[in-house]
């Protein structure tokens, strides 16, 4: 593409994930990181340049990703503002953003170009073309699509609006790691063997869902719980739920109207088959039996 590219967090999953993209696309990439040794050992494995300070790193940048975790994500951008050439690329692909989002509008009234991204993917992701970006507009819909269609040829891109992205959010990630996590704390760990050489597709799938969350990163897991303003509303809404379906007496009613709900959009047979070959997947990929300290 004939840029230079700086990552800011580059030594992360994820930033390492773009580094890799940008690399392949003809970019020059440089990549800063708080855990310096390590930045600067993936750069020398993949022909990246190193700075050891943020703000030497977007010297000269024409595109600036910041992939650092939500709570620094602020003072980041902060630090390597005033330092970033008017007219380049400030990128940031926080998993919410209505914290943030007004420095994102101050930046671009200020001469920055903005790319407020959500990848919808993690870092072992590896075809461009299977991905969804979403890109929350801080100016301009049409011109930052069309620029996260030309960094990601290929793949999925959605605008969609701040408060809407966030608030979808809430369930997307908040709502769904707080279930699996739930889950994981409430199966018995001392019955574990058994209850997976017991186990139909259901559990199965559930349990390898549950599994692969509770070995996220921490930083990232914890902001996704607490750090999105919806989130209380709807674990609340969530937990309400739960309330609803444990009466008996309402239970049918419940059930009915959730069948009526997804049964027109769902194909029974082709969702039983679907999950039949994700529970044969699974059982195929882990050793039968594994317990959490094996």
């Amino acid at each position: 593409m004939g840029f230079k590219a700086s990552i800011i967090g580059g030594a992360g999953g994820m930033g390492q994930w773009f580094a890799g993209h940008l690399s392949n696309l003809g970019v020059e990439v440089c990549i800063s990181d708080i855990d310096s040794c390590r930045a600067k050992e993936i750069a020398q494995r993949y022909g990246y340049q190193f700075s050891e300070s943020n703000i030497y790193a977007v010297n000269d940048a024409d595109f600036v990703l910041v992939a650092v975790p939500m709570r620094f994500m602020k003072s980041v951008i902060d630090e390597i503002a005033e330092h970033i050439d008017r007219g380049a690329i400030i990128c940031e692909i926080a998993s919410f953003k209505m914290q943030h989002f007004s420095i994102l509008k101050r930046l671009n009234k200020a001469g920055l170009t903005t790319l407020s991204l959500h990848p919808m993917f993690g870092p072992s992701a590896v075809k461009v073309e299977d991905l969804t970006f979403a890109v929350i507009p801080v100016e301009s819909q049409e011109g930052e699509v069309e620029l996260a269609n030309s960094l990601f040829p290929g793949a999925d891109i959605v605008a969609v609006d701040v408060e809407t992205h966030d608030r979808v959010m809430s369930n997307v990630l908040s709502l769904t790691y707080l279930m699996n996590l739930a889950f994981s704390l409430t199966v018995n760990e001392n019955e574990v063997n058994i209850l997976k050489k017991l186990a139909g597709t259901s559990f199965t799938l559930q349990m390898g869902l549950a599994e692969s969350i509770t070995l996220e990163n921490m930083d990232l897991v914890n902001t996704i719980l607490h750090n999105n303003h919806f989130s209380e509303e709807t674990i609340e809404r969530y937990l309400n739920n739960i309330e609803k379906l444990k009466d008996q007496s309402k239970f049918m009613n419940t059930f009915s109207e959730l069948n009526r709900k997804y049964k027109k959009n769902l194909d029974k047979k082709s969702i039983d088959n679907w999950r039949y070959e994700s529970y044969l997947s699974y059982r195929a990929m882990k050793p039968e039996g594994m317990t959490p300290e094996s």
